[in-house]
């Protein structure tokens, strides 16, 4: 891939046809377009591109300083690397935090796919207070959506860590985690269990806004 950098200090390494080159003050800029810079240490050579550090495009990171990633002509890869996307370029807070995944970037499709190394960890949504165990997902950048569900056998439960939420939770088929205007959607629902009730969506869809807020369930049956 077109990879162009500043005041780059570098090891060539003839007779291992290898050089690393390291970035200081300025990022390398990578592609072309759309704008993906890298921070931290390039290495090329006969069998490609690869890299350590931090790759950043739009409001989304990558961040993998051991395993890496190999850069092709219009993606790249790696075995082992955590994704974080925020709502707006400006925001503190990350909307979307998944640590410790494989991930395949493809910027001509327009299509990230990520799948936890522990399919048993979390998925984090930090400004709607609440996580996933789901395994997979799949980042449409053109939309700004990232779809996510459970691969692995097992159920897939949606958790509220909002503090006064008692660490609500549901099962869920899938979920759609929309980064405008940051609203989870949770489909396949089929009941939410609350104190010594049990609450089940009429269409088995459940709308989670910022701060944990739930959109009214109604013709939801309660027993």
């Amino acid at each position: 891939p077109e990879a162009s950098g500043v005041d780059n200090p570098f090891i060539w390494r003839p007779y291992e046809d290898e050089m690393k080159v390291e970035s200081r003050d300025v990022p390398f800029n990578m592609y072309g377009l759309p704008k993906v810079v890298t921070e931290g240490v390039l290495t090329y050579g006969s069998d490609g591109l690869f890299g350590t550090g931090e790759v950043r495009y739009g409001t989304a990171k990558h961040n993998s300083l051991k395993s890496g990633y190999q850069f092709f002509h219009r993606s790249f890869t790696s075995k082992n690397q955590d994704f974080l996307v925020k709502t707006k370029l400006e925001d503190e807070q990350w909307a979307f935090e998944m640590i410790a995944a494989s991930c395949d970037v493809n910027f001509d499709d327009q299509l990230g796919i990520f799948d936890k190394l522990n399919p048993y960890s979390s998925i984090q949504f930090p400004a709607n207070q609440y996580m996933a165990y789901m395994d997979h997902a799949e980042w449409k950048m053109d939309k700004a959506t990232v779809d996510v569900k459970h691969k692995s056998d097992g159920a897939a439960y949606l958790v509220s860590t909002h503090p006064r939420q008692d660490s609500l939770d549901f099962s869920a088929g899938f979920a759609r985690f929309a980064l405008t205007p940051s609203i989870l959607e949770a489909f396949e629902v089929e009941t939410i269990d609350v104190a010594d009730a049990s609450v089940m969506p009429d269409s088995g869809y459940v709308v989670i806004r910022q701060n944990a807020e739930m959109d009214p369930l109604n013709n939801a049956k309660i027993i």
